[in-house]
């Protein structure tokens, strides 16, 4: 069936041509197997333009249909001049991969920045405590700005893990410089972080 098909076609192309060759341009007139073969050619056209539609991200049964209606020349050519959706929405894709890891990167910075580490509580209620002792401060202030650190504890995040910070901060209440109130207030915040 194949092989008649193709004969068929090859006797029809062969007798289009003729008919061309035997007359002008304006003389020629078609048979009804010509217009056939030309309305096949566009309809075949009309679907490769579909099949690169698709491939562009764009609906293949709109492109076939305007293809078979304006031509699939001219629907090619507009195929190429606009946009391929596949290749913006890669990269629109990597635009917001690349913004997502900057973000992350400036998250993490903020977040290492942010964090509080037990010697510079010990170092900073050291020098609270020094202050007191030499009157430079009140014991009204001295124990404002104890809470007040304990309040900054709560706003950054520690450095290592809660139990080597609460470890660390031992040596303030061996040293009375923290009640055992103060020390539960701290273990309460640093433990929260979990």
């Amino acid at each position: 069936m194949i092989k008649q098909i193709l004969k068929w076609l090859h006797k029809t192309c062969n007798l289009f041509i003729v008919k061309i060759r035997n007359q002008s341009i304006m003389e020629v007139k078609m048979d009804g197997g010509a217009l056939f073969l030309i309305f096949l050619i566009w309809f075949v056209l009309s679907i490769v333009i579909g099949f690169l539609a698709s491939a562009h991200g764009r609906s293949p049964v709109l492109w076939i249909i305007l293809a078979f209606v304006i031509s699939p020349l001219l629907a090619g050519i507009i195929l190429y001049l606009i946009p391929d959706l596949f290749k913006e929405e890669e990269k629109e894709i990597k635009q917001q991969e690349i913004i997502q890891k900057e973000t992350e990167k400036q998250d993490k910075k903020v977040y290492e920045e942010n964090k509080i580490a037990s010697s510079e509580v010990i170092i900073a209620m050291e020098k609270l405590t020094l202050l007191n002792n030499k009157k430079i401060i009140s014991d009204i202030e001295f124990n404002g700005r104890k809470l007040k650190l304990i309040h900054d504890i709560k706003k950054r995040n520690i450095s290592g893990r809660p139990e080597e910070f609460l470890g660390d901060l031992i040596l303030l209440l061996e040293k009375n410089i923290l009640a055992a109130e103060e020390m539960a207030q701290i273990k309460q915040i640093v433990f929260s972080f979990e």
